[in-house]
């Protein structure tokens, strides 16, 4: 990292907003006891779906914009997902949403769990541009494909190995697994990423994978980068 910058990259939230709480809680307290000239958040994308509570996650991550704190939201597959089906809906992107964790969301938004299931997917599609906010739904866009910082590359999925980093597209970015997980190549930059779940943190060679399934794990994971060094802070796993 540059000197005097410390970087914290959380990965995928996944709708679990008392995780997210805790995770800033443990940031705030790490942050205090080892001061420095910068500090920067980078959150790796999937703030929505699966868990109990998108809605929320959202509304704290648009007060984090907001804020004087230095925030980097990078897009993950889910925001994308979303964001297609406001944007251009039909049965089978609606379907595709819900089936990826997108009925807990529009539950989180307030739709009755009965509603969706009594409903069709056209209907469904016109309930999410009814409910969801154009607020989160313009704060979703402003996402970014990745964020540089140092000798780091932070993304939501990883990069296609055989590209170089300024040539990498979209889908790859959000979407990789494989050839990614499994390369041993050595990148200009080390890749910072969520996505793939992990029991626990995934160091590849010129990787790190740290999304813990906080969903499912009730363990948020963050990345801490400054100087040469780097440590994690991460949430108790729920029991």
């Amino acid at each position: 990292m540059p000197y005097g910058m410390r970087v914290y990259a959380i990965g995928d939230i996944h709708g679990c907003v008392a995780e997210f709480e805790r995770m800033l809680d443990l940031i705030a307290k790490d942050a205090a006891g080892l001061p420095v000239d910068s500090i920067r958040i980078v959150l790796l994308g999937d703030l929505i779906d699966r868990g109990p509570d998108s809605a929320s996650v959202v509304s704290f991550a648009q007060l984090m914009a907001a804020s004087a704190l230095n925030v980097h939201f990078v897009m993950g597959n889910h925001e994308e997902v979303l964001l297609e089906a406001l944007a251009n809906p039909s049965p089978e992107i609606a379907g595709f949403f819900l089936r990826s964790g997108g009925r807990e969301t529009l539950i989180s938004y307030g739709i009755a769990e009965s509603l969706l299931d009594r409903q069709s997917a056209d209907e469904i599609c016109k309930l999410m541009a009814a409910t969801i906010p154009d607020a989160h739904r313009e704060f979703l866009a402003t996402f970014q494909d990745a964020v540089v910082f140092g000798d780091f590359f932070f993304t939501h999925a990883g990069i296609y190995p055989d590209r170089p980093l300024d040539e990498q597209n979209g889908d790859d970015l959000r979407w990789i697994r494989e050839p990614f997980l499994s390369s041993d190549r050595i990148y200009d930059k080390v890749v910072v990423h969520g996505h793939t779940i992990r029991p626990d943190i995934d160091e590849g060679r010129s990787r790190v994978g740290i999304d813990t399934g906080a969903y499912e794990s009730g363990v948020l994971s963050a990345l801490v980068l400054e100087a040469d060094r780097h440590w994690y802070l991460q949430t108790p796993k729920r029991m």
